[in-house]
């Protein structure tokens, strides 16, 4: 299933290629109204004919950002930080205190697996086919996989252990 914003339809911002927009909400609506305004701006512009190139001229276009696309990177990256809070407020509570033990190591090894697979989980919850959101969904999680490293192995720097802000 595609979402609402995939298959949009330029010509009428009310409608897209399935019907009218109907129950999707005022901020999809705004998102959709927003891709279709740039989408409109013609940036063609064409070249001189160069004597040293056997090619014909031709006309290009600059290719303006998404803004689909730059909202599903938002969205993905407030996700990826929020899930980044709840495993920062784990490690500093709770895995950062253990003394080396069994449990310690499941803990840590629980958080670290998630961080490896909730990126996943959120780029198929979101549905992004763009490889460039994706990206700036999975880098986040890089660091929570070290952050992991650091309290389950004891070398968390000096400075972050003051309070759960730093950390």
């Amino acid at each position: 299933m595609e979402s609402p914003t995939s298959n949009y339809c330029p010509t009428d911002p009310s409608t897209t290629s399935c019907g009218p927009l109907g129950s999707v909400g005022a901020a999809t609506l705004l998102l959709e109204r927003a891709a279709h305004y740039v989408s409109s701006i013609d940036t063609t512009f064409a070249l001189p004919k160069n004597a040293l190139i056997d090619e014909d001229h031709g006309t290009f276009r600059v290719q303006l950002p998404d803004v689909r696309a730059l909202a599903a990177a938002g969205a993905g990256l407030s996700a990826s930080l929020l899930v980044g809070l709840v495993m920062a407020f784990v490690m500093y509570g709770y895995l950062r205190e253990m003394k080396p033990s069994p449990r310690k190591f499941l803990l840590g090894g629980a958080l670290f697996l998630s961080a490896i697979l909730v990126p996943y989980g959120i780029i198929d919850l979101l549905r992004e086919p763009n490889t460039a959101v994706r990206l700036n969904i999975c880098l986040p999680f890089a660091l929570y996989q070290f952050r992991v490293l650091e309290g389950l192995f004891g070398f968390t720097p000096a400075g972050a252990l003051g309070n759960f802000g730093v950390y």
